[in-house]
């Protein structure tokens, strides 16, 4: 109105409103991290590549002899029998810490670093002399106990017989309210690193009434076995829950006695019993029988046709021996179970220490050894890739074990 004596103001599309400046910095700020990630290979995008190629690497499975039987440093897969899953780990990333889980992955073509596995022997301690060992035998028998390591290619260690400077096993834990299987809700198993009790896994023979007299037998490639928990005494078992993973939906594995809780079967030993004259002895005798696992518990091995083993590392141990055996001949029983607690309860995540905390829990334990003896045991578990840090759970297993 050309009356109208009120100031009009007019913007056009150049003029810069508001926080116009900081919005700028901003998005140049955002856009150099952004390449910055780029060029390091930081983005999650190329994290996550980078995970599917190292675990979907084909490798070739291995075995110390063409006899048919199943070795330790065998590199073999875990098939279950019904379903014909195979036993699979996956790597993801939580809260700042890489968390390792198992699941039974449908078949594939070709093994792949996810699903394969190394057969480690297990080491009965210095506290267990009666427990029965097979440190003279390379050939896994019923009975035995041993861990079972995923491909050291997994968790970028360099491949030895023992699945690597610190091996990734496939461990249990009793259920708690911290510890169950996620979906489930059973007994959790999925894989950690270190060498606990909680990752020793005893192979049997489906049928209860033949263990006994299967112990000490050769296991065979293809035989159904049982995977018995040894902290627990509950069995490897696959579930009907899905588990999604990056890899697609897998079955979840959990540890649960994996029996017939009916009484079908006992009415038919009765049954059958019934009219025979040694009807009193023939009843106690197959009531003492524990009940089989179910097929849900029934696994087998599945070995290759080359004939290869990784190798074992030979270092010198004669200075770490030396200071563990003097360690061994200070400390009582009190004192030893002493510094194991403290070597727990001071490491980190991933069980690792620094070497200077050693010599004062040694202190504080009442051992006199010298400070270069100390300095030595440490460094004879040093943490491949990390200055001036020991692994706390082989120095552990060493002092149950008498030597390095």
């Amino acid at each position: 109105m050309a009356g109208d004596s009120r100031e009009t103001r007019k913007f056009n599309t150049r003029t810069l409103i508001h926080n116009w400046a900081e919005d700028r910095d901003m998005q140049r700020t955002l856009m150099k991290e952004l390449v910055s990630r780029k060029i390091t290979g930081t983005l999650k995008l190329d994290s996550f590549q980078q995970k599917m190629a190292s675990l979907l690497e084909e490798v070739s499975m291995t075995t110390a002899s063409k006899d048919g039987n199943v070795h330790y440093g065998d590199v073999v897969q875990v098939v279950h029998i019904d379903t014909g899953n195979v036993l699979a780990t996956d790597v993801c990333l939580q809260g700042g810490a890489h968390v390792f889980s198992a699941t039974a992955a449908p078949d594939v073509r070709a093994p792949v670093v996810r699903n394969t596995f190394l057969l480690v022997k297990y080491h009965a301690p210095r506290t267990a002399p009666l427990e029965a060992s097979n440190d003279n035998s390379n050939t896994v028998c019923y009975g035995q106990k041993l861990r079972l390591a995923a491909h050291p290619s997994a968790t970028n260690q360099e491949p030895t017989a023992y699945g690597g400077a610190c091996p990734l096993c496939l461990f249990s834990k009793p259920q708690s309210l911290d510890h169950y299987a996620k979906y489930s809700r059973q007994q959790l198993v999925g894989l950690c690193k270190g060498d606990t009790y909680d990752s020793v896994w005893q192979v049997l023979t489906p049928d209860p009434a033949l263990r006994s007299l299967s112990e000490g037998v050769e296991v065979m490639a293809g035989a159904p076995v049982v995977f018995l928990h040894c902290g627990t005494q509950k069995a490897l078992v696959i579930e009907a829950q899905k588990y999604p993973t990056d890899f697609g939906i897998e079955l979840e594995l959990s540890a649960r006695p994996a029996i017939n809780r009916g009484t079908k079967n006992g009415l038919e030993q009765a049954s059958m019993c019934s009219g025979s004259p040694y009807f009193f002895v023939q009843g106690i005798l197959k009531s003492f029988i524990p009940k089989g696992e179910l097929s849900d518990a029934h696994w087998t091995f599945v070995t290759g046709d080359s004939v290869g083993t990784f190798a074992t590392p030979t270092v010198d141990t004669s200075e770490a021996d030396a200071a563990l055996q003097g360690l061994l001949s200070e400390l009582s029983p009190g004192g030893i179970a002493a510094l194991t607690t403290k070597l727990v309860t001071l490491g980190n995540a991933d069980f690792q220490l620094p070497y200077d905390e050693l010599p004062l829990l040694l202190r504080q334990v009442g051992c006199s050894l010298a400070d270069q003896a100390m300095y030595a045991l440490a460094g004879h578990f040093k943490v491949v890739g990390k200055r001036n840090v020991m692994d706390a759970h082989g120095l552990i297993a060493a002092i149950r074990l008498g030597k390095c």
